[in-house]
């Protein structure tokens, strides 16, 4: 047997209650909220089954593909419409103005319905337009560039204006990049400084070891001068390894040369720091101090003298005078 809600008048409580109960509705409350709260669910069920019987003679006719977000809004809704019904303090039954404003508010649901199904059915034809002229305009342009605003109006990307693909670009522009980083790190005066103390290393090393031990000789002819037939004979030697078994010739120029002229001005430009970073290695304070050390204990402490057995005066005083000046430069170029 089918339920109307003109059949809900000759009901009584108990009757209402088992409908309810059925429903899946709330069974508490006066004869009126039972039976506004039945009606109300029974024409807010009959609306669903009329809008989903438009939507499906839209899709048979080739219009609009149903959605379900339209079935969503009514069932909240008519949700909101029993939880209003149920939240009523006194159990009195709604007027007949209130009937009627439920009944237009539903007619407008219906004709706001409709209104988002033309709607979207234009929107989806002129979406297929729109996609349409984009594809050729896609073929015709080969060419782009971003927009620009007005925050980022000096920034531009530059366009693919050669026909390069986009892979190498990306490429270039790594390889550009990693250019500009290495020649930031090389020419500072940290580079240039850690540069000079490699230098004087090297030129202690090559001059403390001696290369005496012949290994073997090689004669190469002489093709030039056709008038001698000599060969010229070269002799390959390697260096003298047992020097580092020497105290006095070899480990104590080069712990004087370490502690002297590396370690020591480095814990200086730690402490006295010429620049606004303190407590930050400063290239400058390095060579100061470096120069400073080594021109005040030159012909008053052994170790100078040990030092230039095997690195020449001249090369430490130009190494900390570049430096300083190199680092004074970079600074003066910062501010």
């Amino acid at each position: 047997m089918s339920i109307t809600p003109n059949s809900l008048r000759n009901k009584r409580k108990n009757e209402l209650k088992e409908i309810a109960s059925d429903l899946g509705l709330n069974t508490k409350g006066l004869r009126g909220e039972l039976e506004d709260r039945i009606r109300i669910h029974l024409e807010s069920s009959e609306i669903n089954k009329h809008d989903e019987e438009e939507n499906l003679e839209d899709v048979s006719l080739g219009k609009v593909t149903p959605r379900r977000s339209d079935r969503k809004k009514s069932r909240s809704r008519s949700r909101k419409d029993l939880k209003e019904i149920s939240s009523h303090p006194n159990g009195d039954r709604h007027s007949s103005d209130e009937e009627n404003q439920s009944v237009s508010s539903e007619s407008e649901i219906k004709v706001i319905k409709r209104e988002t199904l033309l709607e979207d059915s234009t929107r989806y034809t002129s979406n297929q337009l729109t996609f349409e002229s984009s594809q050729q305009e896609v073929a015709v342009n080969a060419t782009y560039r971003t927009p620009h605003t007005s925050e980022d109006s000096d920034i531009a990307e530059p366009s693919n204006t050669r026909g390069l693909p986009n892979d190498r670009i990306f490429r270039v522009n790594t390889v550009h990049d990693s250019l500009l980083q290495l020649r930031k790190n090389v020419s500072n005066a940290h580079t240039f400084c850690k540069t000079v103390i490699c230098l004087e290393l090297a030129v202690f090393l090559y001059c403390a070891i001696e290369w005496n031990y012949e290994v073997t000789s090689v004669s190469i002819p002489n093709f030039f001068e056709s008038e001698s037939n000599e060969a010229h004979i070269y002799h390959i030697r390697v260096p003298d390894i047992f020097i580092l078994l020497e105290w006095h010739r070899f480990w104590r120029p080069l712990i004087s040369f370490i502690f002297y002229l590396l370690l020591l001005p480095l814990g200086f430009s730690y402490i006295i720091n010429f620049e606004p970073q303190r407590h930050v290695y400063s290239p400058l304070a390095f060579s100061v101090f470096q120069y400073i050390i080594f021109s005040v204990s030159y012909g008053n402490f052994d170790w100078t003298e040990d030092v230039r057995d095997f690195i020449h005066e001249n090369l430490i005083y130009a190494g900390a005078g570049a430096g300083a000046i190199f680092a004074l430069y970079e600074s003066i170029l910062a501010n």
